[in-house]
């Protein structure tokens, strides 16, 4: 898989969620399973991205009685969820050049 399509795989990954075909916690759950598992390499730029993405989604915690201080509710990775298919972006026409 080249990185071009890494950046489509996630993109969609991350588009299911902001129009709501995923639940936040069916998301964190899916979106850090398959970036552990990911086998292929890419820039550290798109590493980067993703891996910003991957500790947002650690931090997410779905109960506010089980939130701590550094945990962050659905919104928050929403938000999150939405600087990082931005970011994907600019990334997969840095990698077309």
């Amino acid at each position: 898989m080249n990185e071009k399509q890494i950046i489509e795989k996630y993109s969609e990954l991350i588009e299911r969620f902001l129009d709501g075909e995923a639940t936040a916690e069916e998301f964190s759950t899916n979106y850090m399973d398959t970036f552990i598992e990911e086998e292929a390499d890419f820039s550290e730029g798109t590493y980067q991205i993703l891996q910003q993405l991957f500790r947002e989604s650690d931090a997410f915690c779905a109960d506010p009685e089980l939130r701590g201080e550094r945990d962050i509710d659905s919104s928050d990775l929403r938000e999150v969820a939405i600087d990082t298919a931005r970011k994907l972006n600019r990334q997969a026409k840095q990698v077309d050049s």
